[in-house]
């Protein structure tokens, strides 16, 4: 019996590893899977997005899986030619489950099955959330499922998934997938000739290369400097004149950042001006326009009082709006709005892109725009609030930290990742029944600041752009919206022709 007993534990001992083990192993990977995937409840649903910040449904897919060691293609479709095919009734947890005639035709959702027959997706309405794959609406578009993970049998450690020998995705404007090459320049060569379309690399899912925005209008609005282009403005905004002027510094942002409700709503466009004196250009501006009164934003800092008395001289009407600083002056300003309005808005008074990109939406709704700095609310802002039952906060944490924000009424933050992103959250948030767009730099404050008037006057968004790329944030904007009627705001150097064609 001595020896018997050695032989019998052997032999029990190998049936389990050889049986059992993998099983758990196997077991462990798919819990795993979905105790990750659960995490995220509630992440906000992000087109492209593939971090914690937002998902779309195959970035998390993606994003899960490279947790427990398994690299999955980027793209849904992609991720469909991957694993092994299993019917719905062999599904186990674990196994990506996909859908069709979505947003598109054919092949357009997926997510990651956890049993009870349920699966957890990024919903485009609810972000990452449990449906039930009976649901009226899930259940007649199911198109089939994969297993990633090994089934039991296999001793090995589930194996890396390796991309498609293919590293470029063309895609339509709608996100469907029009072919996958393995070279950039073929890529980008097969993408041209689509009307709208736009390459993405597979490595690292980034757009690599986004068709031009094609537009029925191709105006530009420009002088020979940021002086000339306030003119301009006013001359196509206000042909017939206006009985007040605003006057504006040219040089310096702050002061003129929260006067765009107060132009909106006086019907006047706004001038800028530079140096110690009144540029004789804007002079004549004035006259043409027959103004009687003109409104200085900022004090002699930003608008000398020599140009003060040059306005005076001309028999004008003249007002200054000042305060000690920048955020009291903006205070000041919001006081002499006549339309009423419970809700005002809040941007960094240290820079400008933010205020700017929301200020043609603040102008035509009449919500004063008040500026504050990123970590305190000035004491002249927080006394101003207190009138208000809404603050909505435009920008992330880094332009207006949270302590900000919770001292402002039934406060809301409106921020995407970088300043254009942040154009396009403003307009998902304000949107538009025009399919009008003007397009300004976003690394210069004077072209937008003097657009947002006339902007607001026809109900269009500011879409902020680099000098020579559209940033693929805006991009998706205006290829979703159906905008297609742009002004150019600035000359060639502030925007490139090829931005818009």
């Amino acid at each position: 019996m001595k020896r018997v007993l050695p032989y019998s534990f052997v032999t029990c001992l190998l049936v389990f590893l050889v049986f059992f083990l993998p099983s758990l192993v196997s077991a462990s990977t798919n819990d795993r899977v979905v105790e990750i995937a659960k995490q995220y409840i509630g992440t906000p649903y992000k087109w492209g997005g593939t971090t914690p910040r937002g998902f779309d449904c195959s970035g998390f897919s993606q994003h899960v899986y490279a947790q427990v060691g398994i690299t999955l293609p980027r793209t849904t479709d992609t991720q469909y030619r991957v694993g092994e095919t299993v019917s719905r009734n062999e599904l186990q947890p674990g196994d990506l489950v996909f859908f069709k005639n979505t947003y598109r035709s054919g092949l357009s959702h997926s997510g990651i099955y956890i049993g009870n027959y349920q699966f957890i997706h990024a919903s485009s309405s609810k972000g990452i959330s449990i449906t039930s794959l009976s649901n009226s609406y899930w259940a007649p578009r199911w198109l089939g499922a994969k297993r990633i993970i090994e089934e039991p049998k296999k001793q090995e450690q589930p194996k890396e998934i390796k991309q498609p020998k293919q590293f470029y995705d063309v895609f339509n404007v709608n996100g469907g997938l029009l072919e996958t090459l393995p070279s950039r320049e073929e890529a980008i060569s097969v993408a041209q000739e689509q009307e709208k379309s736009y390459v993405v690399s597979q490595n690292n899912n980034s757009t690599v290369w986004l068709s031009s925005v094609q537009s029925n209008t191709k105006n530009r609005i420009a002088g020979v400097d940021r002086i000339e282009t306030s003119i301009q403005i006013s001359n196509i905004g206000w042909p017939n004149g206006a009985e007040t002027a605003i006057i504006a510094s040219g040089n310096n942002f702050p002061d003129a950042l929260s006067g765009a409700p107060l132009a909106y709503e006086l019907d006047a466009p706004i001038l800028l001006n530079s140096g110690s004196s009144l540029n004789g250009k804007i002079r004549d501006e004035i006259a043409r326009l027959g103004a009687s009164k003109v409104i200085i934003l900022g004090g002699a800092q930003a608008v000398s009082g020599e140009v003060e008395k040059e306005l005076a001289a001309m028999k004008l009407n003249i007002e200054r709006i000042a305060g000690r600083d920048r955020y009291e002056t903006s205070v000041k300003i919001a006081e002499q709005l006549q339309s009423v309005s419970d809700t005002f808005v809040l941007t960094s008074g240290g820079n400008f892109p933010d205020a700017l990109s929301v200020a043609s939406y603040a102008a035509s709704n009449g919500y004063p725009i008040l500026l504050t700095s990123s970590n305190q609310l000035p004491q002249a802002t927080k006394d101003a609030v207190k009138s208000f039952t809404k603050g909505i906060v435009i920008g992330g944490e880094v332009a207006i930290n949270n302590n900000v924000l919770s001292q402002l009424p039934n406060g809301e933050r409106i921020a995407g990742t970088n300043r254009f992103d942040t154009v396009s959250k403003i307009y998902e948030k304000f949107g538009s029944d025009s399919n009008k767009a003007y397009v300004a730099t976003g690394y210069n404050f004077a072209d937008a600041l003097s657009s947002s008037v006339l902007a607001a006057k026809e109900h269009a968004p500011v879409l902020l752009v680099t000098p020579d790329r559209m940033p693929e944030e805006v991009w998706f904007t205006i290829q979703e919206n159906g905008l297609s009627d742009f002004t150019i705001i600035g000359g060639k150097l502030a925007v490139s022709e090829s931005l818009i064609k």
